[in-house]
Formats: C-alpha cells, sequence, structure tokens
C-alpha cells in the first residue's frame, strides 16, 4: 500500500509543478510581448473554457475573454457567464479553480498565443 502512497504524493507533485510551468509561460507571454492584457481571438477552434464556482456552489462554463497580468507571479482572467448575464473576472492569486486547473490553464496558454500570433502577424 506503501507505493500506492508515494504515487499518489508523486503525481501531486508533478500536477504542483506542471501548473506553476504553465502559469509562468502565462506570465513570460505577456512579459514578452510587453503588454499586460490580451483580449483573446474569438475563432471557435481556439476559445479557451473555464469551469468556476459562485457564493452559491453554482458552476459556471465561461469562454474566457482576456488575460491579464496580476503583479509579478499572478494572472487573472475576464469570463462572461451567460447564465448571470455579466462578465467575472477570477484571479491565479486567489487560487480560482478556473486559474489552477492545468488543462484549462493550457488551454488559456494555447489561445493566448494563438491571439498574439495572430495579432503580430496582421491577421
Amino acid at each position: 500500500m506503501k507505493y500506492t502512497k508515494d504515487l499518489i504524493n508523486s503525481f501531486d507533485d508533478r500536477i504542483v509543478a506542471l501548473r506553476k510551468e504553465i502559469t509562468e509561460a502565462i506570465i513570460d507571454l505577456l512579459k514578452s510581448n510587453d503588454i499586460t492584457v490580451v483580449t483573446l481571438d474569438e475563432v471557435p477552434d481556439h476559445l479557451a473554457y473555464v469551469v468556476w464556482f459562485d457564493d452559491d456552489g453554482c458552476g459556471h462554463d465561461c469562454v474566457v475573454q482576456t488575460v491579464m497580468l496580476d503583479g509579478d507571479t499572478d494572472f487573472e482572467i475576464e469570463v462572461y457567464s451567460e447564465s448571470v448575464g455579466y462578465t467575472f473576472t477570477l484571479s491565479s492569486k486567489d487560487h480560482d479553480f478556473a486559474c489552477s486547473n492545468v488543462h484549462w490553464i493550457s488551454d488559456i496558454l494555447t489561445s493566448m498565443n494563438y491571439t498574439l500570433t495572430k495579432e503580430n502577424n496582421g491577421n
């Protein structure tokens, strides 16, 4: 049984490291383009989706619209909730689930890269 516990701890450590690496890549991409904010392209194939939970525990599936630098080590995202009808800002600093899920933040990074590459190429 000890082997399983060690394996789980190893997975946890790797997930934390991967989350940190992707977060740093998001921040580095903003800084390397000398920007603090990027509004993501709305091309359907390049949208980044996240789920966040309100104070009542209700989940909201939203498209990430904007990514912003929040200090030197964190970022914020703006998402629009169709079910509520307005925009919310979520922060990696506050450990919002939407900013910590490794799959979602990887999608955010991919969408940022697509948007910035398209803008830099004049498209």
